[in-house]
């Protein structure tokens, strides 16, 4: 990834937004996510909700459904992403919104309206559901607004800001709440905190209102037919992996969530301490949100993941030992506690946030986001619910004893998390390590592929009618390796929606081309090469052709080797009927030997169909409005004058099989 410079445009041509108006939509996110997140918090991130529903007569299962409503309700993005279309989502989200905030004060009003007796929880928590329901269906076009919004070299950043923000935000809230509520406060205390917490979701309507919207939340139904796009999901490793990962790794995150406020609750905590204590979890939050941004921008997200599963698993452990404890002694050591499991838990939803942003495809952005953030929360919510359970069906008082050591419920659970993370590492060994700062090099180098009717005519010429207009994209960032020979190398690329034609122009000497069949080793004649990859995707397909039109051309899916001229890892030669595709038209005889000397002119003009991409990717639909990554080569490996040039730049050692060097490729709608 070494040699990839950072992007220098002042506009993302991809996203549909000026430079400007990311600025102003990143200032009203600040805005929609700072206060419309301390109702989230309170209810999923604080001792509150879970206090509040005991208060009513709930039970511990029931104490522990609003948190993991809040995040389950996440499923609702599904249907609504495949039935919503993108240029519906921005008004369909902010009337969701405002349904939700009038079920969530009809709902934490209940009390007051009903009164107490059988069957006000169950009807609250009936209540809350609808609204963060309601809610989460409207949430779905948010990440997809974000990602149009936030330039990916800023990402890290961004994120772990904006989350420092909201938390900073939330932890005064819970702060201050935990101090109005008092030791045994009634229930019309936790009705005008939560309904002040509703009052500032409303507010987050109005900044939302005026974020800008870019092409992600355009057009028109992208995933109808959704059963092909659930199989393609499948087909993206990277992101597989990783969802299942995170899972687990959240599954177990979610021991460290509302569980401990029971376990605060049944060592004798009186209200106003158990809510204190655990906003410190909001506390390490901020602190390190503050910097896990910039750390995820530096070291990438894999490292980051790494040390917060570590701590993680630590913690579980310490929090075990912290039970065997005075009443005192836990009074300190638990909100260290909390700190840190905030904190780690923070740090790695930023990795999570920059990961998600890298591995998702571009076309259907609302539904994989919808998915990827069910799948990986729901192991936050379904912990707190096991436990819940657990509790329910044998009682806090229960405990065992191991070798003269007294466990309770709550001990024995943390413990078995603290395992479970450990075993858990094994799969992070799995996942693909996302780094902003070296990603950047993706898109130094950017191209937008113009939409024309058709395929060229045989026999085009370079400035005729149909490549005319199309600017030519330079092949010159030439290797220090390399001989003293210069030739200008340039190249148009054009698409027809289901198909993408290229056109080589190469000023040359020493010219040269001796291989003569399928998969024989172009690359030593004087060679055109194009690496292309879909969006999101690892594998490549690499078409070398040379001089004469004979083509070598693969399916690359690991191309680490010890050095350039060994076999790579994992790479799979086109077959003669795959090849049989790609029409070339080539300008020079078949063979070239000897080589010319003198200054000639040659051409290579092909076109790739998406039939060929998707016998490997499969279904890709068509080329308007994708971005894909690709690298364009010129070499002459074994010519009297070798010579190596791309147009994105491969670093100082000599390797065009650099996928994190691409440049980005911009299809015309």
């Amino acid at each position: 990834m070494q040699g990839c410079n950072q992007p220098n445009s002042p506009v993302e041509t991809e996203t549909g937004l000026t430079e400007g108006q990311q600025i102003v939509g990143m200032r009203y996110v600040y805005g929609a996510a700072s206060v419309g997140s301390v109702l989230l918090i309170l209810l999923s991130q604080s001792a509150v909700g879970a206090l509040f529903i005991k208060q009513l007569g709930g039970t511990d299962f029931q104490a522990m459904l609003p948190a993991s409503l809040m995040l389950l309700a996440r499923a609702v993005q599904i249907p609504v992403s495949m039935k919503v279309a993108p240029g519906r989502g921005h008004r369909f989200m902010l009337r969701m919104w405002g349904i939700a905030a009038g079920l969530m004060l009809l709902a934490f009003a209940l009390p007051t309206i009903v009164g107490g007796g059988d069957g006000i929880v169950e009807l609250f928590l009936i209540l809350l559901g609808l609204a963060v329901v309601t809610s989460s269906a409207g949430g779905a076009f948010w990440f997809p607004m974000l990602h149009d919004l936030v330039p990916v070299h800023r990402r890290g950043r961004f994120f772990g800001r904006l989350r420092a923000t909201w938390t900073g935000i939330g932890f005064v809230v819970v702060l201050g709440s935990g101090f109005f509520l008092g030791k045994d406060p009634d229930i019309w205390r936790f009705q005008v905190v939560f309904g002040a917490a509703v009052v500032l979701y409303c507010m987050r309507t109005y900044f939302a209102a005026r974020i800008p919207t870019g092409n992600s939340l355009s057009g028109e139904l992208d995933y109808d037919n959704w059963r092909i796009y659930v199989r393609s999901l499948f087909r993206q490793k990277p992101l597989v992996v990783f969802l299942a990962y995170y899972g687990v790794l959240g599954f177990c995150m979610g021991f460290l969530s509302q569980p401990l406020v029971l376990y605060m609750k049944a060592r004798g905590f009186p209200a106003k301490d158990n809510v204190i204590i655990f906003s410190f979890t909001t506390l390490g939050a901020i602190v390190a949100n503050f910097f896990a941004g910039s750390l995820v921008d530096r070291f990438g997200t894999k490292r980051i993941f790494l040390v917060a599963h570590l701590i993680l698993c630590l913690t579980c452990f310490a929090v075990v030992g912290i039970g065997w404890g005075p009443y005192e002694y836990a009074m300190f050591l638990l909100p260290a506690a909390m700190v840190v499991s905030g904190g780690t838990i923070a740090a790695s939803n930023v990795a999570c946030t920059a990961q998600l942003l890298h591995l998702i495809p571009n076309r259907g952005r609302a539904f994989y986001f919808s998915l990827a953030t069910i799948i990986t929360f729901a192991g936050v919510a379904i912990s707190p619910l096991f436990v819940g359970f657990i509790l329910d069906g044998v009682g806090e008082g229960w405990h065992m004893n191991i070798r003269m050591v007294k466990l309770d419920i709550f001990q024995v659970l943390l413990f078995c998390a603290g395992v479970m993370t450990l075993i858990a590492i094994a799969m992070l060994m799995l996942v693909r390590n996302v780094h902003p700062n070296k990603e950047e090099g993706n898109r130094t180098m950017e191209y937008v592929v113009q939409r024309r009717r058709g395929a060229p005519p045989a026999r085009a010429d370079w400035d005729g009618e149909y490549w005319k207009e199309i600017p030519a994209l330079p092949v010159n960032q030439f290797h220090p390796n390399g001989s003293d020979h210069r030739p200008v190398v340039a190249a148009k690329l054009a698409h027809s929606s289901d198909a993408l034609h290229v056109f080589f122009r190469v000023q040359d000497r020493y010219v040269r081309a001796v291989a003569e069949k399928l998969n024989d080793m172009v690359c030593r004649d004087s060679c055109v090469e194009l690496f292309i990859q879909p969006p999101s995707r690892e594998e490549y397909i690499n078409f070398e052709i040379n001089g004469g039109g004979t083509m070598l051309a693969s399916f690359v899916e690991d191309p680490t080797r010890p050095d350039r001229h060994s076999p790579m890892k994992k790479c799979t030669p086109l077959t003669p009927d795959q090849a049989s595709l790609v029409r070339i038209e080539a300008s020079l005889p078949k063979i070239v030997d000897p080589e010319i000397t003198e200054p000639t002119e040659w051409t290579v003009r092909y076109g790739i169909p998406m039939k060929l991409f998707e016998e490997f990717y499969g279904p890709l639909g068509t080329f308007d409005g994708q971005t894909w990554r690709a690298n364009l080569y010129k070499c002459g490996d074994k010519t009297s004058h070798p010579h190596w040039a791309s147009w994105s730049p491969v670093g100082e050692k000599l390797n065009f099989h650099k996928p994190a060097c691409f440049g980005s490729l911009h299809f015309e709608e």
